[in-house]
């Protein structure tokens, strides 16, 4: 039985290799022409540096009933502050404040939704360090422009935040000292008797809880305002914007459609062999001639009208 064979194939390649050639450079003009008749978008990018302290254990007690999850350790909490910090950068209200002000630079932007923006952002980030912010669109120029807008309304609302976090940071030690001169004075009250002494201690008293209890609502406000960020973080962006590059080469698209030519020329070699193949198979399977029809000198012959009639 004749059976498709990976050799025979390549021996028929290296005796055909013009068809082949032939094959790879059609398909490479192929995928060549297609960059033009649909050309690829470009992609501008642009880094933000993220970095964070988490030395500071205490402050994760603040910071915890403002997370959805609970930071067991210090790398679930510095994971939760940047989590924090790249949805903030790609929110809806950043994406309108990007699209606002690329309104003010170009009229073009005037025409395109906040939805459609937003398609195009993407942020890529692991860890603290260089964050790269990333604008894909059809024209390079609209994509420098987008990322760079981006990550400039991305920066300044950060910044803002932490405006409150640092509040917030400082409130709480006022909230400490607080909490300390209130356990100094109540011990004093328990050790007075009645009299001068004791009234002024207790009047102090009356003045300092509601003095804490006014720094506690200025906290707790502080905190909210921040969206719980930790007055920890620190941000720098960057200055430069990648120019706008094609997502895909036309030097890469004109390699991968040669190498889909070669593939579809081992595909149809191989179709091929399977039909010589089925061709074949029919007469391989004739069933044997029996016994009785074969002569005393090994060759067949055909019946006679006794051997019908028996």
């Amino acid at each position: 039985m004749q059976t498709w064979s990976f050799r025979d194939e390549v021996l028929r390649m290296t005796r055909q290799w013009h068809i082949v050639l032939a094959f790879i450079v059609v398909a490479g003009l192929l995928g060549y022409a297609g960059t033009y008749v649909f050309p690829a978008p470009y992609r501008a990018t642009a880094e933000l540096y993220v970095g964070i302290d988490v030395t500071r254990v205490g402050e994760m007690a603040h910071v915890i009933p403002l997370a959805e999850t609970e930071p067991l350790n210090l790398d679930d909490y510095k994971n939760w502050q940047l989590k924090q910090v790249s949805d903030i950068v790609s929110s809806d209200k950043v994406v309108k404040t990007t699209l606002d002000a690329l309104r003010e630079q170009d009229g073009y932007w005037s025409q395109v939704e906040a939805a459609d923006l937003k398609e195009w952002m993407d942020i890529y980030w692991y860890d603290a360090g260089d964050w790269r912010l990333e604008v894909i669109h059809p024209q390079a120029e609209y994509a420098s422009q987008a990322v760079e807008v981006w990550r400039d309304a991305g920066y300044a609302r950060i910044e803002k935040l932490l405006v409150y976090a640092e509040r917030a940071a400082e409130l709480d030690a006022e909230l400490q000292s607080a909490n300390t001169s209130v356990g100094i004075v109540e011990e004093k009250i328990a050790s007075l008797e009645a009299g001068t002494a004791l009234d002024d201690a207790q009047a102090e008293l009356v003045l300092l809880t509601t003095n804490r209890a006014k720094v506690l609502k200025e906290y707790h406000q502080a905190l909210d305002d921040s969206i719980g960020l930790s007055a920890n973080l620190y941000l720098k962006p960057s200055f430069g914007v990648s120019q706008g590059e094609r997502v895909r080469s036309t030097g890469t698209v004109t390699l991968v459609s040669g190498g889909i030519g070669l593939l579809v020329w081992v595909l149809m070699a191989f179709l091929r062999a399977r039909g010589k193949e089925e061709v074949l198979l029919p007469r391989d399977r004739q069933i044997p001639p029996s016994p009785q029809d074969v002569g005393r000198n090994g060759i067949s012959t055909p019946p006679t009208e006794d051997t019908n009639a028996d």
